[in-house]
Parts: C-alpha cells; sequence; structure tokens
C-alpha cells in the first residue's frame, strides 16, 4: 500500500492517482482516490484542496494541485474511523478527467470520451463513432486530449473548450467517419 503525506505527517492510503509531469509546474496531481485513517484522509483532503503539495512514499517529487482549477470530492464512510475520498477537477472548468472509475459498468474509454463531448460540447459526436474517433484523436496533432500517468488502466485530460474541430476534420478526411 503506498501512502500519501501531507506536511503536517498526516498520511492516507493511495487507491488511484492521475498526474501529469510538467518540467515547468512539477507533478500535477489530476485525479486522487485515497482511503485509511478519517483523521488522515481529512487532513490529505484539506492539504490538497488548498494547494500544499504532498508526497508519495516512493519517491515521486512533490504532487501538486492544478493551479487555477477547483475540485470536487466524493467522500464515503467505509467502517467507523476510517473513510474513502476520490477527488478531481470541477467540470466548469474546461476539462475533464477520464478515468476508469467515473465510467459507466462495462463503459469503454471512447465511450466515455464520446458521452462527455456530446453532454458538454456543441460538437455532433454520433455514439457509433466512438472507437473511430478516439483512434483519430491520438493521430492529430493540437487534439484536446493527453495521457497521464496512472496506476489505473487509463487516465486522461480532456479539453472540453478544446478545438475538436480539428479531430472531426481529420476524421472525416481520412474516412474513418462519414456524414
Amino acid at each position: 500500500m503506498t501512502k500519501v503525506t501531507n506536511s503536517d505527517g498526516m498520511y492516507a492510503y493511495v487507491a488511484a492517482d492521475a498526474y501529469e509531469d510538467t518540467y515547468d509546474a512539477g507533478m500535477r496531481l489530476w485525479y486522487l482516490d485515497i482511503y485509511g485513517p478519517a483523521t488522515g484522509v481529512r487532513a490529505i483532503t484539506a492539504s490538497f484542496v488548498s494547494g500544499s503539495p504532498l508526497h508519495v512514499e516512493y519517491g515521486w517529487g512533490a504532487l501538486k494541485k492544478v493551479a487555477g482549477v477547483k475540485f470536487q470530492q466524493f467522500s464515503k464512510s467505509l467502517v467507523p474511523g476510517y473513510m474513502r475520498t476520490i477527488l478531481f477537477p470541477r467540470l466548469e472548468y474546461g476539462s475533464f478527467v477520464m478515468v476508469p472509475t467515473l465510467a459507466q459498468p462495462g463503459e469503454e474509454k471512447w465511450d466515455l470520451l464520446t458521452r462527455v463531448l456530446l453532454a458538454h460540447t456543441i460538437w455532433p459526436v454520433k455514439p457509433e463513432w466512438a472507437k473511430p474517433l478516439w483512434k483519430v484523436t491520438w493521430r492529430t496533432d493540437g487534439a484536446p486530449i493527453r495521457g497521464l500517468t496512472t496506476n489505473l488502466d487509463y487516465a486522461y485530460v480532456v479539453d472540453i473548450q478544446g478545438d475538436w474541430g480539428i479531430v472531426l476534420d481529420k476524421a472525416v478526411k481520412t474516412g474513418v467517419l462519414t456524414v
């Protein structure tokens, strides 16, 4: 079990995380799923929300919240004195973190992307375009999606307000999608 600690020495265990290693801003944490003693989980959550760096026991640098992004949290008591909390960006900030935990049961990552685009963009994306659109996205320079380092099956940051027109345009031009 991997521990995450704050500057006061409070700790929780990491169930899942997703971060972006940037040269200019360090390790930017986009998704954190922690559990353990309720006091430690609350302390780690408070440190994260306030922007204080967190430290993981197996040698990463300091993990920091993405500047200017407010996070939402889901917390649940596991047994008396222990809890679990999941932290990820609020959608109104224009970025969506795609992780398996936020998918519907049996939903593939390309279906999750299509569902998010349909719900939160002006782009008319058909559900049957999901897999071809996913493949084209990764072959398009400037596509508004990027992979994160994670211990999950996958994790991506999707720029909801990005130019999805370049992806759709390339998909049509290469014959992957027909309209």
